[in-house]
């Protein structure tokens, strides 16, 4: 626990949902080392053509939208990420040069700039900054996602790398919904159970699955009741089939616990499963 908990300055597990200003200085520091390492052997340093490429054709022109004619040099960056953006646009551009290393060039100069092992350097420098901050968001699978306490962080993020590619997408999608920006806590619901009905599914491959799962598995009658009940909760009040301009009740901590129970009950399915084929 930190000093500022101990002493009790500020909350026990308080997390901020945005970002000041030593923190900004900390991310550009990290993109200017990515964009400026010194480590790389000098006879295969990417040109100052293929820098220029980045700086004025993705950042200035693709990223800002600014004309190319009004480019004049890198100092740009520095304005931007340290003074002239929102916190979350900062994240917006942290999101966007991974994006950028996860492409394929035809240049292979570019490719040494925008490559998936340098990306991982610049998510787990950045990630190091958010866990000092105590900012309320890391990288994961290059977007930056809401953290949880690390019991429950590690189930969401192991129910969305799993060999089944249907719930990857739904834990990935009920995470979006929990963004700081117009968050979709109903949105979160549906995309955590979906999360649930879609590996039931696969391994049943059947469609009423979640009873034939059950089945399957061989799950204890009580845990049987518990999940069907929780499913049919998410199927009332609007919640899965919701009506146009209806209001929801459910929050942020509803979300977020549907969100962490399915991930878990995903990861459980799995486990299961594997121990019955073996």
């Amino acid at each position: 626990m930190p000093f500022s908990e101990r002493e009790g300055i500020v909350p026990q597990g308080y997390y901020r949902s945005d970002i000041d200003q030593g923190t900004r200085n900390a991310i550009y520091n990290q993109i200017h080392e990515f964009l400026n390492w010194s480590d790389f052997d000098y006879w295969h340093r990417p040109s100052s053509e293929a820098y220029d490429v980045v700086y004025k054709h993705h950042f200035w022109a693709e990223f800002l939208s600014k004309p190319v004619v009004e480019y004049e040099n890198r100092e740009f960056l520095k304005s931007m990420l340290i003074r002239d953006n929102p916190w979350w646009r900062v994240f917006d551009f942290v999101e966007y040069i991974l994006d950028q290393c996860a492409c394929c060039y035809d240049w292979d100069e570019l490719n040494d700039i925008y490559s998936e092992e340098r990306a991982d350097s610049l998510a787990y420098g950045i990630n190091s900054i958010l866990e000092r901050a105590r900012v309320n968001y890391k990288i994961s699978g290059n977007k930056f996602v809401p953290c949880f306490p690390e019991l429950e962080q590690h189930e969401v993020e192991k129910s969305h790398n799993t060999e089944f590619e249907g719930a990857n997408q739904h834990i990935e999608k009920a995470l979006g919904c929990l963004g700081y920006k117009n968050p979709d806590f109903g949105g979160a619901i549906r995309e955590s159970i979906h999360a649930v009905e879609s590996i039931a599914k696969e391994i049943t491959g059947k469609e009423k699955s979640l009873n034939a799962l059950t089945q399957e598995l061989k799950l204890h009658p009580n845990l049987t009741i518990a999940l069907n009940e929780l499913y049919n909760w998410t199927s009332k009040d609007g919640i899965r089939h919701p009506k146009s301009g209806e209001s929801l009740s459910v929050n942020r901590d509803t979300a977020r616990f549907m969100l962490v129970t399915c991930s878990a009950f995903v990861n459980y399915i799995i486990a299961r499963n594997q121990a019955a084929q073996d």
